[in-house]
């Protein structure tokens, strides 16, 4: 990889100059336009012989609308999940002090868990950052996923946010960048020929902004290198990168049906077995593989591209820091107990009460199959004289035949009925999570919701299919009545 240097990091002072003048300048741009506008209605009323009362409308409301918006509001944090405590987590308090120690910092006030795969740090509470407090916050599903070793160059790189300032520049920033958001959204609604100015204003910020927070994640990235290891760093930010990409999908497709279902499977071990799962695997070992010789930089990004920020650290010296293998959840004591508060905080602690502990792999019994059945029942049309060896002659036609929606359902109620079946006369469902849903008998393995493409594709012959079908007792058996 060819070695990237971050540029030459500006001081906290140039930092702070300019966030102060780009916070001033928006205000300045703010009260000129909201008095030019007030002082035109003015005239117009006073001096004007006939008020147009559309125009003093626009400019009376506008100005409202730009003098509301740009009030600060006090910073109301609401904790991402259960605050972790030192007596509750000794083994992980170690390790964060131990960090913090090496950079040069003091312990946040509170530390949180949250379930995403980040980890974070600011200054919550108060106005414009006055009055507030330290808060960290760690992401389970992050600590899943890196060892100790890459955990702790994680917080060196968080805390190195605090080395630097940016934490005590972060809330003048989101601010005006709230304040400007509220305007151009105000005026839209408003008055939307008088958000130009605003709209320039606030490309420019995003830009300026943008640029600092960048570089201030080269100079944390540089401290964690320094005191925890250049290579723990490294694949720190690549597992990270990759599990990043990874949870949303885990969260809508294996989460959310679960807890619908009123069901609550452990969540972090779900994610990994997402992660591992065959087709997940090779789509984020591609995905990642191209951000690391593709990407190209943002200009409205608060991050540089992964592989600036990886070649930005090669050229440090080697620093061994904690060679520590061990997952980092390893650190956290009683994670059943950490994954309710977790979904406490996102639903409330009623709705909370009423799932129902399950293994993953008694989740697709408990929440798909009854779902399919009733899918069968709603859609028996579409499986009309259809029996499971008709597939074989008719999977170019079921394939092709309609749009891309309609053949999309008729595939997910063909899949539906050909599982069910294939249950109901003694098959096992397989049902990981990121894996492709298959029913086994014996070492016999069939992809019921694949099974169409796959004979479309020759990819299985008709006569090994309708063999299977044979196996599996499921031959000759109308696939509108497997439900019944």
């Amino acid at each position: 990889m060819q070695s990237v240097r971050a540029p030459r990091a500006p001081s906290l002072l140039v930092r702070a100059v300019l966030a102060v003048l780009l916070m001033i300048g928006f205000y300045l741009l703010a009260i000129v336009m909201a008095g030019g506008m007030l002082f035109l209605a003015y005239a117009m009323v006073v001096y004007g012989q006939r008020v147009p009362v559309r125009l003093l409308i626009i400019c009376v409301v506008g100005a409202g609308v730009i003098l509301w918006s740009m009030i600060p509001r006090r910073d109301r944090f609401t904790p991402p999940g259960p605050q972790l405590l030192p007596s509750e987590q000794p083994e992980l308090f170690q390790h964060i002090q131990q960090v913090a120690a090496a950079t040069g910092q003091k312990m946040p006030a509170e530390i949180y868990l949250d379930r995403d795969v980040n980890a974070w740090v600011a200054q919550r509470g108060g106005i414009m950052g006055f009055g507030s407090r330290r808060a960290m916050a760690l992401g389970l599903s992050l600590m899943r996923v890196l060892s100790v070793s890459e955990l702790r160059a994680v917080l060196a790189h968080e805390f190195g946010h605090y080395h630097g300032g940016d934490t005590k520049l972060g809330p003048w920033v989101y601010k005006t960048r709230a304040a400007i958001g509220r305007t151009i959204q105000g005026l839209g609604q408003s008055v939307g020929m008088v958000q130009a100015p605003f709209l320039w204003y606030g490309k420019l910020f995003l830009r300026v902004t943008h640029a600092i927070s960048r570089q201030q994640e080269y100079t944390a990235d540089r401290l964690a290198a320094q005191t925890e290891g250049r290579e723990s760093l490294a694949s720190g930010l690549r597992k990270t990168h990759a599990a990043g990409m990874a949870f949303a999908p885990f969260w809508q497709q294996e989460m959310v049906p679960a807890l619908s279902a009123g069901f609550r499977p452990p969540m972090a071990e779900g994610f990994v077995q997402f992660m591992q799962a065959a087709p997940i695997s090779k789509a984020l070992h591609e995905t990642l593989d191209k951000a690391l010789q593709e990407e190209k930089p943002d200009l409205y990004s608060t991050h540089p591209p992964l592989k600036h920020r990886i070649a930005a650290v090669e050229h440090l010296p080697a620093n061994a820091g904690t060679s520590d293998n061990r997952c980092a959840v390893s650190l956290l004591r009683n994670v059943p107990q950490l994954e309710r508060q977790l979904l406490t905080a996102i639903a409330g602690p009623e709705a909370v009460s009423k799932l129902a502990e399950a293994h993953w792999g008694e989740l697709g019994t408990k929440v798909y199959l009854p779902i399919w059945r009733k899918l069968i029942q709603d859609e028996k049309a579409l499986l009309k004289d259809l029996t499971p060896e008709a597939l074989a002659t008719r999977a170019s036609s079921l394939k092709s035949l309609g749009s891309a929606a309609d053949v999309a359902k008729r595939m997910a109620v063909i899949g539906a009925a050909v599982a069910v079946a294939s249950i109901d006369a003694g098959a096992q469902l397989v049902c990981d999570p990121g894996a492709p849903v298959a029913v086994c008998r014996d070492s016999v393995r069939i992809e019921p919701f694949g099974i169409v493409e796959q004979l479309a594709a020759k990819k299985i012959g008709g006569q090994t299919w309708c063999e299977q079908c044979r196996y599996f007792g499921i031959a000759g058996i109308q696939l509108s009545e497997a439900s019944t």
